[in-house]
């Protein structure tokens, strides 16, 4: 079935057929309030206790049958490689509802993929004492280059506490030696981090790493450290840790360390705003230390509007930081402290903060401006209904179909995700929102009031932020929740309501290592395919569309390519690609000035019944997808691969590096422009800079480092407006 609605970059030039709001749309909706906040914490909760099903076998008692897709509203030619196959089993699929955690990561200079998750439910940890479901193991494999493909996948155990069960891991593997020369995966190391259970509530926070040589493989290695969220907070280890919750979100392997982020709060197990109290995000950093990580902690508490209990109007926390952890961003959903009454600024919409040495320091940047007049901010709000007090009004609600983030080639942050229309811009109503039809759908679903994805990207800046659309869905998450939209056509309602989950479009966003392409990745049904026809999302498969930074275009596929609805796919995962991720970095290959192919790392997680309280099997594939691109307008092609101009700081590089005390930086300027260096010690503080006129042709900027101790150092390289980090080595 064709989409009835395709969005490409086009949209941003002409929208002339969308300019008039169709208010007839909006006539019936209907009002109601939404738990999606005040639960934030309840699919959690499921997981508090060791399920007693764990062990039990999959079997076919409630197996889904999937009428067959016609996969026609996108393309799949372009795909080479496609081979899905099964990895690995977890004792359920709870770990992987937040599609903002990341699991899966793919590691450039090891050319190796992981995948840190909690044990299978045929898993032998040893000692047999530690057993439980909250045991995590990294899974990990080394892509083959003869096939491109990765054959086979190793484990080891990381974390296994008797008491402290782990649960949400987030994780990858990191390169121990500097400047990532290493190439050996024995001498790499698997690190990973979540919450904690004892069974009745969250008690804390795990962070763990294992080298990959270590044996027994079932056993975990000497750094477990557990970090209480009660008085002490930190470990002998980790001296410095402060209270903090939660650490999965966006899990950041870089060359200067870990990065991960929490929540800042009063009380988890609480079941009031009051009594959470979320404040902010904790942003923990991990660096290595004599066969340890040795983690250090900084806290982000944004200014928010507050109800009228005192609580903070404020979700979880984002992080992304660049590949060699110096520029980075943190970002919340919430109201932004001073939001005027009746703006369309007035919403649970991106709070962003900036840091551009390692964290040393964050500052909060201008936000996204809703009230601005552009043909993409118009479209947008062609799908919402207005506020309550004012007709003329729509005020977005970034919507969790997915939301995600990444930082590209110009160190400008891309902000992924879906929007809908608050109800009422009141601090106590603001979960207040529109549903359309008897099925209750958020968005109503006709052509020029569709679910659309969006990237937002700038610096918070002078510049306004961009806004692209990406493309429309076709369908939405059903809820998990008995009694609401979409619950009975919900392929993951359990016959224990109260276990029921979602598996929604779980937008994501990946970069290349330079990141000069950026690809995006969503999941949604062919409505051919669902019940009655139904806008839900009963079926999904995994669509891709790709991004080149030099001049801002989408490639040339609207609809996106189909990843997993294609002839031949897997039978597990054609239709049933639920609760997906893609890796946040992925492997570039040959490229042209209009076009340019990556090897992309996905994974899907299901079980034949649907019910996420039983176990299941995880399935990979590094796809490789050839994305084309409407113009030649970056210039011409370049030995890595990768479509580029000559003339900003991308092209730089360093010699001699290693060094042993002065190195100089060489760029080659088709213009004059203004080049500045300045060079960072690994716990982001500067200890070198300077500043010359370019000129036209090679230029070679000579730099001292004679008063420098060996280590690792950044040298931040700016030509113009465009910024690129590399990594020194002083020995």
């Amino acid at each position: 079935m064709k989409k009835q609605l395709l969005l490409s970059g086009a949209l941003l030039l002409s929208m002339s057929a969308f300019s008039q709001k169709q208010t007839h749309l909006f006539k019936d909706a209907k009002v109601v309030e939404d738990k999606h906040f005040q639960n934030a914490f309840s699919k959690a909760n499921m997981d508090l206790n060791p399920s007693t099903t764990a062990n039990k076998a999959i079997g076919p008692v409630k197996e889904v049958s999937t009428p067959n897709s016609s996969s026609s509203s996108s393309a799949s030619a372009p795909i080479l490689n496609n081979v899905w196959y099964r990895i690995s089993g977890s004792g359920n699929v709870y770990g992987f509802l937040v599609s903002a955690s990341k699991p899966l990561n793919y590691q450039r200079i090891l050319g190796a993929v992981s995948f840190i998750q909690r044990k299978s439910a045929t898993y032998v940890v040893s000692p047999a004492g530690d057993s439980n479901v909250g045991s995590i193991v990294a899974y990990w494999a080394k892509n083959d280059a003869s096939t491109n493909n990765l054959a086979s996948w190793d484990s080891t155990l990381i974390y296994a506490d008797a008491t402290n069960a782990g649960r949400y891991p987030s994780g990858g593997i990191w390169n121990i030696l500097p400047g990532n020369a290493n190439t050996d995966l024995n001498k790499a190391i698997a690190v990973g981090s979540g919450p904690v259970t004892t069974g009745s509530g969250w008690v804390g926070s795990w962070y763990a790493s294992k080298s990959l040589s270590l044996t027994p493989k079932n056993a975990a290695g000497p750094d477990e450290q557990f970090f209480a969220n009660a008085s002490p907070f930190n470990s002998a280890t980790s001296p410095s840790m402060t209270k903090h919750d939660f650490p999965r979100y966006g899990f950041n392997v870089c060359d200067n360390g870990l990065y991960v982020a929490g929540q800042k709060m009063n009380d988890i197990n609480g079941t009031t705003f009051a009594a959470q109290l979320i404040r902010g995000a904790s942003i923990s950093k991990g660096t290595f230390n004599s066969g340890v990580m040795v983690w250090t902690q900084d806290s982000i508490i944004p200014p928010t509007e507050l109800r009228t209990d005192g609580s903070k109007l404020l979700g979880e926390p984002y992080l992304k930081f660049d590949p060699a952890g110096i520029n980075g961003y943190a970002m919340f959903i919430g109201m932004r402290a001073g939001s005027p009454v009746g703006s369309s600024n007035r919403g649970m919409q991106p709070i962003v903060y900036k840091t551009t040495n390692g964290g040393a320091a964050w500052a909060l940047v201008n936000g996204i401006d809703f009230n601005a007049v552009t043909p993409a901010i118009s479209q947008l709000k062609n799908t919402m209904r207005a506020i309550n007090i004012n007709t003329t009004v729509e005020a977005p609600w970034f919507w969790s179909e997915g939301i995600d983030m990444t930082i590209d080639a110009n160190n400008k942050l891309h902000i992924i995700a879906t929007a809908i229309g608050h109800a009422s811009t009141h601090v106590d109503s603001m979960n207040y929102l529109s549903t359309w039809t008897t099925e209750e759908y958020h968005w109503p679903h006709v052509n020029t009031a569709r679910p659309l994805i969006i990237d937002y990207y700038g610096d918070g800046g002078a510049s306004p932020w961009n806004v692209l659309i990406i493309d429309s869905l076709d369908t939405e998450g059903p809820s998990s929740t008995s009694g609401e939209g979409g619950f009975v056509v919900n392929p993951w309602a359990d016959p224990t309501p109260n276990n029921s989950v979602s598996s929604d479009s779980r937008i994501q966003i990946t970069r290349s290592y330079d990141g000069a392409f950026l690809a995006y990745s969503w999941a949604e049904t062919d409505t051919s395919i669902t019940t009655s026809s139904a806008k839900w999302n009963e079926f999904p498969n995994i669509k891709v569309r790709a991004f080149r930074t030099c001049d801002g275009t989408l490639s040339t596929e609207p609809g996106g390519f189909n990843v997993t609805g294609a002839t031949g796919v897997l039978a597990a995962v054609k239709d049933k690609a639920y609760f997906h991720y893609m890796s946040g970095e992925m492997k570039a290959g040959a490229s042209s000035a209009t076009s340019a192919t990556f090897a992309i790392p996905f994974s899907v997680s299901s079980n034949p019944l649907s019910e996420g309280i039983n176990p299941v099997s995880n399935y990979f594939a590094m796809t490789h997808v050839g994305f084309t691109f409407p113009s030649a307008a970056c210039g011409s092609t370049i030995t890595t691969g990768i479509a580029s101009a000559k003339t900003d700081a991308s092209e730089s590089s360093l010699y001699p590096n290693p060094t042993e005390n002065n190195f100089n930086v060489r760029l080659n300027l088709s213009t004059a422009n203004d080049i500045a260096i300045s060079v960072y010690n690994a716990i982001g503080q500067k200890v070198s800079e300077t500043k010359t006129n370019g000129t036209i042709g090679e230029n070679n900027v000579s730099m001292n480092m004679n008063n420098a101790t060996a280590g690792v150092y950044f040298v931040k390289i700016k030509v113009g407006k465009t910024e690129s980090t590399k990594k020194l080595v002083v020995q």
